[in-house]
């Protein structure tokens, strides 16, 4: 194979051609198949070196938005800015501990509480003029993707509890 060469935002990445990853989310490029609960190896076990997807989107999300919040109007940067940075912030942390736990319930739903909570946050910038319509735009696809990402991981894990328990539901 021919090694792709690239430039800009896709400065990490050697072989385009082996990354699955779209473009804004490139820079990272682990190896590996990967699903919404992390990646698995053969035997069910997870391997530690690879990272969930949901993870990797959510630290591309921080890179993209903490710049954007440093543009906000003086008056608002203390206030709604430093709210949006740590919310950002408590929702890479949430991933990364239900990532690398094995009981992910709890860190997961933390999880999709602080994405909802950054959407009304990010919509409120928005209204205030302090994000521009198309920021806003990148932003509300980019929080709905990681939002679709880890609430579905949150119902797989709910429901291999309960299958596990040995929980039927009643028909």
């Amino acid at each position: 194979m021919r090694e792709i060469r690239t430039s800009g935002s896709m400065r990490g990445c050697r072989k385009r051609a082996l990354c699955n990853a779209p473009a804004p989310y490139s820079t990272l490029c682990p190896p590996g198949n990967f699903f919404a609960g992390g990646a698995m190896s053969q035997r069910g076990k997870r391997n530690t070196t690879d990272v969930a997807v949901v993870l990797q989107k959510a630290y591309e999300w921080n890179l993209w938005i903490h710049p954007h919040v440093e543009k906000f109007n003086k008056a608002y940067r203390p206030t709604l800015g430093h709210a949006i940075h740590t919310r950002s912030l408590d929702l890479l942390t949430h991933l990364t501990d239900a990532t690398y736990q094995s009981r992910n319930e709890a860190p997961l739903a933390a999880a999709v509480r602080e994405i909802n909570r950054l959407r009304y946050m990010l919509r409120l910038a928005k209204d205030l003029r302090l994000l521009p319509i198309s920021s806003h735009e990148f932003a509300a696809n980019a929080l709905d993707e990681m939002g679709r990402m880890s609430g579905g991981w949150l119902r797989t894990t709910r429901n291999r509890g309960h299958h596990e328990a040995g929980w039927q539901p009643v028909e």
